[in-house]
């Protein structure tokens, strides 16, 4: 007989098991849907047979299609986007932060409440106005156009913040004690600090600009 522990151990292997399964799913239906025939990819769907999971024709023509076109380029836009918009957020965000969180500024309450705010409103409705203001800046159907309204990031500037007041402040005291410049304590005390809150940060970013950077295939500016 199986002792209980074994057993719910080996339950939950095999729960862990399913889950990954169901996630990896998708993406194995995709990989066997672009190496079939396109008339094959819904016939085998109703009823359910072996051939609904793995091919019994294959073709490379799916992917020739798309590799022949502007895939490349696309990928290039969508890789150059995220990346740019996630380091150019954090240097402006992170010093933000930094200052909200431990330089003693008039105002600073207020000022951390509109950064606030910001976050707090949607993005749909400010998305038609800010369209305007790009179209009517030349930056429409541009690099800079996905890329700048993506760098000053309320939330961005809200969890760095966090992480930098639970930084004790004799640690600085210390470091001054030792003799190091203002700049290099702040460096090399503070910068480390912040580094899981701007992985946060980074992800779900580096995700959707992504995919507006793809609709970049050939950047052009629309005619009037």
């Amino acid at each position: 007989m199986i002792p209980a522990p074994e057993r719910s151990n080996r339950l939950a292997l095999l729960l862990a098991i399913l889950t990954a399964g169901a996630a990896i799913f998708p993406l194995y239906w995709a990989f066997i849907s672009a190496l079939r025939p396109s008339e094959d990819i819904f016939k085998y769907l109703s009823p359910l047979s072996p051939w609904t999971f793995f091919p019994n024709r294959m073709t490379s023509a799916n992917l020739i299609t798309v590799l022949s076109g502007s895939f490349g380029r696309a990928m290039l836009n969508s890789i150059g986007v995220g990346i740019a918009t996630v380091v150019l957020g954090l240097l402006i965000c992170t010093p933000a932060a930094f200052a909200l969180a431990k330089l003693n500024l008039p105002g600073r309450g207020l000022i951390f409440s509109v950064v606030i705010l910001s976050f707090l409103i949607p993005f749909d409705a400010i998305a038609i106005p800010l369209s305007a203001l790009f179209r009517d800046s030349g930056l429409e159907n541009s690099y800079l156009g996905i890329i700048l309204p993506g760098i000053g990031n309320g939330f961005a500037v809200f969890l760095l913040r966090q992480f930098f007041l639970g930084i004790p402040s004799e640690i600085a005291d210390a470091a001054r004690v030792d003799g190091l410049t203002k700049l290099v304590r702040d460096i090399l005390e503070n910068l480390p600090a912040p580094f899981p809150a701007g992985i946060d940060f980074c992800r779900p970013n580096f995700v959707r600009l992504s995919v507006a950077g793809i609709s970049l295939a050939a950047p052009h500016r629309s005619r009037p």
